[in-house]
């Protein structure tokens, strides 16, 4: 955009003004990190849909061979669709460096001052200019024997490298580095080779943004927009907000009723932020707290959740990360209608904060939905969202926390929701295998979710998006959707509006013993003021279950992907609800009915550790259903 940064050595500038060490938040998203050994230039919102990030950095090393007295290795990472729109060196070759060279001075980057300064220590007296003529490839023997010096070889060029032998390219240029600096056991070029391959290693092709890699806190309250009579002047107006308090430090962030400001008190003063928050209304505030010290605060209008405002700060030691949730606490009041909090963190991150907040696995992060740890002055409902889950052969874990299993194949409605815009099914697959009577339990071999226009589909470990295979990674779809991927996990997530969002959690897992060879558990999350409105399997019950089987002409399911199950499952085209009223098979009745009969001690030793009866029950049924065929799937899907 406007802004250029630029690095002379160990020194860093914006705009022709030095920096110091630290971290930055320029105008148009961009952040800068820098060091004396290293500066990062990344590029935040650069990325209105799931292309990735771009980012430029480079270190600077110490290289006494050098005119400067030192050397710069730079790195660039594009998303991949982007490279064809780009020029230079990065996606160039040798026959393009004649093309590369810039020498009018209306395209130069640099200052005149770091320009001549660079210059005068560089560039013979007719200047530093592009190469003339055929280039012709110097021999390694060449380059060594130049330096003048028997000790400065071949062969020691070589005991230096050999780290590099198995990359060609890398090895290569290592040789030529340590001949070129013609300085005995020079350890620079074996460095600058080192981080070449870290750099050549950890980026690849960014198809899709990447997930994040920093732990951040989310929290966000519904603030009711209310003036007190007498409190508050034109030039410091009454705010709405809350405080947080974390690591010993409070933050107080807030808006202005009837007028258009918002502002974090201590960090900027009220900002302009387009809009009027209408009084009497619940309107969104939420603070994105990271590990890295750069924070955002966004207000989204409760009438009307187009109308969004951020804004970054930077605050040293706010949020520690998830292993100091203790620390952080919000303080409220009557205004606020719920809170709530989230912590994301890397999945290698094993958190052992069970009695502060619910686990749910979620590959590539944990996502923590943390609610009891919040400070007790909130004298509002701390739990806005409402849950429902199905699982295993089938169960339900309804809206209402309510407990029941059914019977049946085929496609089933598990949530949908107008005020949403909102809808989840499940295609449920008939177990081959333990039968009593007439009696056919099944599995949900197949989930999709429809969220607007966009229909996102999980049939065992692949994950469509509008009909077409999407790779693992984050995708930012539009109306503010995102759908995260992973061989087992795919979560959909719908825009945040005043009361929060939607989520749907549809998980993944082999079985042994289901047609189809996998099975899904599905999650279904929804702000807690919309699901009176809900219908399907997560507002039913054991008796109404069969209610919500839909005829595939009205399923939100890919034509395709119904043949394809209903080819595993059902070929004679028996996919249906039950027949009329019917008793749930007890569990010991099916271990009894497999063959050869399983014991059901057996299914009593998997599902022991299991607290919850309800939870416990399902699993013992679970167990005796698969014939003991899938006891570890049965036991993570219950833990689950």
């Amino acid at each position: 955009g406007n802004t250029t940064v630029t690095r002379v050595g160990v020194t860093t500038k914006v705009n022709g003004v030095v920096q110091h060490d630290g971290i930055y938040l320029l105008e148009g998203g961009i952040r800068l990190t820098t060091s004396q050994d290293v500066f990062i230039v990344r590029c935040l919102n650069a990325t209105p849909s799931a292309r990735g990030l771009v980012e430029f950095r480079a270190n600077t090393r110490a290289l006494t061979s050098s005119p400067t007295s030192w050397i710069l290795n730079a790195f660039a990472d594009l998303p991949s669709v982007d490279v064809a729109d780009f020029t230079g060196l990065a996606v160039g070759g040798e026959n393009d460096l004649l093309s590369t060279f810039i020498d009018s001075a209306t395209d130069i980057l640099f200052s005149p001052a770091d320009l001549g300064i660079l210059e005068s220590a560089c560039c013979p007296p007719g200047g530093c200019v592009a190469p003339v003529g055929t280039e012709t490839v110097e021999l390694l023997k060449d380059v060594c024997a130049a330096c003048g010096d028997p000790d400065i070889n071949v062969n020691a060029a070589k005991d230096a490298c050999v780290d590099f032998l198995s990359i060609e390219y890398l090895n290569t240029t290592c040789l030529f580095d340590y001949c070129s600096a013609c300085v005995k056991n020079a350890i620079e070029s074996v460095i600058y080779t080192a981080e070449a391959v870290a750099a050549m290693d950890s980026v690849g092709p960014l198809d899709v943004a990447p997930a994040p890699v920093l732990q951040e806190a989310h929290i966000t309250v519904m603030a009711k927009a209310q003036v007190r009579k007498g409190r508050g002047t034109p030039s410091d107006p009454e705010g709405t907000g809350f405080t947080l308090m974390s690591n010993g430090m409070s933050l107080h962030v807030s808006f202005a009723p009837s007028t258009t400001l918002a502002r974090i008190d201590g960090k900027f003063g009220y900002q302009e932020i387009g809009w009027s928050p209408a009084l009497g209304v619940f309107h969104n505030l939420t603070v994105i707290l990271r590990e890295n010290d750069i924070h955002t605060f966004i207000v989204v209008d409760g009438l009307n959740a187009s109308l969004v405002w951020k804004a970054d700060f930077h605050h040293s030691g706010l949020f520690l990360g998830a292993s100091c949730l203790d620390q952080l606490s919000v303080i409220a009041d009557k205004v606020y209608l719920n809170l709530t909090a989230q912590v994301n963190i890397p999945q290698s991150y094993l958190t052992k904060h069970e009695k502060h907040v619910l686990v749910m696995p979620l590959p590539p992060t944990l996502h923590l939905s943390a609610m009891t740890y919040i400070s007790s002055s909130i004298s509002v409902p701390l739990v806005p969202f409402s849950h429902c889950s199905i699982w295993g052969v089938p169960h339900v874990a309804n809206y209402g926390r309510t407990t029941y299993n059914y019977l049946g194949s085929g496609i089933y409605s598990l949530s949908a929701s107008v005020e949403a815009d909102l809808e989840a099914q499940v295609f449920n697959c008939p177990l081959q295998i333990a039968k009593r009577g007439t009696l056919q339990t099944s599995v949900a071999v197949g989930a999709a979710v429809r969220v607007g226009n966009i229909t996102v589909t999980k049939l065992g470990f692949a994950t469509n998006v509008d009909g077409v295979v999407q790779p693992n990674g984050l995708h930012e779809l539009s109306g503010g959707i995102t759908v995260d991927i992973s061989d087992e996990f795919t979560l959909v997530r719908g825009p945040l509006v005043a009361e929060g969002f939607a989520e749907i959690r549809m998980s993944a897992r082999a079985m042994v013993s289901s047609p189809t060879a996998w099975v899904h558990s599905v999650y279904s999350q929804l702000p807690s003021t919309l699901i009176g409105s809900s219908t399907g399997l997560c507002m039913a019950g054991q008796k109404t279950a069969k209610e919500q089987f839909l005829s595939k002409d009205v399923s939100i399911f890919a034509a395709v992907d119904v043949a394809l199950l209903e080819a595993a499952c059902c070929p004679d085209g028996s996919c249906a609800p039950p027949a009329g009223e019917c008793e749930y098979p007890r569990a010991e009745d099916l271990c009894e009915a497999c063959n050869p009969q399983v014991a059901f001690k057996l299914a009593e030793a998997t599902c022991e550790l299991i607290n919850d009866y309800a939870v416990r029950q399902a699993c013992l049924f679970d167990f005796c259903a698969t014939c003991g065929a899938d006891a570890a799937e049965v036991a993570i899907a219950s833990a689950e």
